[in-house]
């Protein structure tokens, strides 16, 4: 059969003019796979990354953001990589009239003063109607560009542009140059596959985003003052034509999911990166519409095999287990209650089978309580609640180094102020990149430390450590019912594997704690509300990866069809 009667619905969407759009989060993908035809770019250098991992693709990030926006190479022209977007009809006169050329020597949009009016929502009756007057045009005037900046010629994935009515909007779409018709950013959170393309010398549109990714940017990317408004959290902000509401995306500090209202009284709802859960689903405005236009879905885990345990279990069980570790002898006791479980095991010996060999060792100063130096893995801001449940278990301090002292001073976290310490002696649990949790990394990382700690465990989190396997074949409809109408899979003590190479004095080992969706979420999240387009954001650079999404799209469609949408939940809860 000809490849083009093989298309669905979806793949019509992400295939345009038979050219298949970059993935924009390939940096989740398996170490083990070939390189893609588009190549994945370092968003702040343009170097490919294609060939790294995940944690060396963070680990290179963070390095760029060091070395600071002013010292990075000059960014190449780059290729086209994925299609022009249909929904934006770009007319050479229209591009012309995106600059004039006023005495003031700077260049300023065509687009006449901004108003942006915080409205009364339907959830805060007290919110105060405001203006704010620092439009582009006076962002431009204050800090004008010896130049004008050139439209580029990388092509823009349409599902960064968000059509609403009249007006376009762009979401996480800032390493593309100037984009035409579109003057209004929306910047979900900070992370650098994400803010790529933000600098110092950012003057395409004003961008909006929470207030603790604006701290985040205006820290760490210098983008000038005048071009950031930061949106308040549960507050319906009108913006020309059209309004937009953010809801906590629970992610990252910061990150944010949109609900856009467009002048036609249509709203869409861009997650970006995202874990559902419940809360989100009876939020107030979630209730308000009966029907939403288009869902643009973070499909990181959009496979039934990424279906990993509830993230509160995870924390709980990681800090249980490092408070058992610290103590030493505590752990014992747990040997012999799961020896009969580890048995009918079909991964690594447990943790807890080496412990048999280390009885003798009880009384040793190696394993003496407070002796055990712990590293949890992070990107440049998340995964900070596992570390936050680690040190209060153990009753100890928390830290980091300087550059991501300053990242978390953006979070205005009290929590995290009384746990850090800026000694790392007094600290069992640092913060470290993904990268110093390797095992191969862990004697380098100890040696300053050495005549302090004698053990140290390294913590990678991640959902990819786990994979569920069906126990028989299933149809795909037979999965998804299995999947949301049992509770996700559990995580405890006896579930723990150590990572290869440990040792009984140097231990790593991955935990399924994700900050994504798994797929149990998206399916209860995208059964919980109608519809009528999903769109993915995430995996759409292979033929077979879209094919993949579509199916499970098709099949959450049809359970709304045929069982009705999943009853909104009664109270706020972050587990289905």
């Amino acid at each position: 059969m000809p490849a083009e009667s093989q298309r669905g619905p979806l793949n019509d969407i992400l295939n345009t003019n038979g050219k298949t759009p970059a993935c924009p989060d390939d940096s989740l993908r398996s170490a083990k796979r070939p390189k893609p035809s588009s190549p994945i770019l370092c968003p702040l250098c343009d170097l490919d990354i294609s060939l790294l991992p995940l944690d060396q693709r963070e680990s290179h990030a963070d390095t760029c953001l060091d070395v600071g926006p002013a010292d990075l190479p000059v960014k190449p022209e780059q290729d086209p990589v994925t299609p022009e977007p249909e929904c934006i009809k770009v007319e050479e006169e229209s591009t012309e009239l995106l600059f004039t050329s006023p005495e003031r020597g700077g260049f300023v949009y065509r687009q006449s003063l901004m108003h942006v009016k915080h409205c009364l929502s339907d959830f805060d009756s007290s919110a105060a109607i405001t203006s704010v007057k620092d439009d582009l045009e006076m962002a431009r005037e204050l800090n004008p560009l010896k130049r004008p900046p050139k439209i580029s010629e990388r092509k823009v994935p349409f599902y960064k542009i968000i059509p609403l009515a009249d007006t376009y909007v762009a979401v996480d779409a800032f390493s593309f140059g100037r984009i035409p018709n579109v003057d209004i950013f929306f910047l979900s959170h900070y992370h650098a596959d994400h803010y790529g393309g933000l600098s110092g010398q950012w003057s395409h549109g004003i961008i909006y985003c929470s207030e603790i990714t604006a701290k985040l940017v205006r820290q760490n990317l210098h983008v000038p003052e005048h071009y950031i408004r930061t949106l308040p959290l549960n507050l319906t902000v009108s913006i020309l034509d059209f309004k937009v509401t953010l809801i906590d995306a629970n992610h990252c500090p910061g990150a944010v999911i949109f609900f856009f209202e467009s002048a036609d009284g249509k709203c869409s709802i861009h997650t970006g990166d995202f874990r559902a859960c419940p809360s989100q689903i009876s939020h107030a405005l979630a209730r308000k519409y009966s029907k939403f236009a288009s869902l643009y879905l973070d499909t990181t885990y959009l496979d039934p095999s990424h279906n990993f345990p509830n993230q509160q279990q995870v924390i709980d069980t990681c800090a249980e287990f490092c408070a058992l570790i610290n103590e030493g002898e505590c752990a014992l006791e747990l040997t012999n209650k799961i020896a009969a479980k580890e048995k009918h095991s079909n991964y690594q010996p447990s943790f807890f089978a080496s412990l048999k060999r280390m009885k003798a060792l009880k009384n040793s100063p190696e394993f003496a309580p407070g002796s055990l130096l712990i590293l949890v893995g992070t990107y440049s801001i998340g995964k900070e609640r596992l570390a936050l449940a680690i040190v209060e278990a153990l009753k100890t301090k928390l830290y980091a180094a300087p550059r991501k002292r300053r990242i978390l001073d953006c979070l205005d976290s009290q929590r995290i102020r009384n746990l850090l310490t800026d000694d790392p002696l007094e600290a069992q649990v640092h913060l470290v990149s993904l990268g110093s949790t390797r095992n191969d990394s862990l004697d380098t990382y100890m040696e300053p430390y050495k005549h302090r700690f004698s053990r140290i465990l390294s913590i990678h989190p991640t959902g990819w450590t786990y994979r569920s396997k069906p126990t028989r074949k299933m149809s795909g409809s037979e999965v998804l019912d299995a999947v949301i109408d049992n509770p996700a899979p559990g995580f405890e003590l006896s579930d723990i594997r150590l990572s290869k190479g440990s040792t009984r004095t140097r231990l790593a080992l991955g935990v399924p704690y994700s900050e994504h969706s798994s797929f149990r979420d998206l399916s209860c999240f995208c059964t919980s509300i109608d519809v009528e387009k999903i769109i993915p954001t995430v995996n759409n650079g292979s033929q077979e990866s879209r094919t993949r999404m579509e199916t499970w799209i098709n099949l959450w469609h049809s359970r709304r069809r045929s069982k009705g949408l999943r009853p909104h939940p009664l109270h706020d809860s972050n587990t289905w």
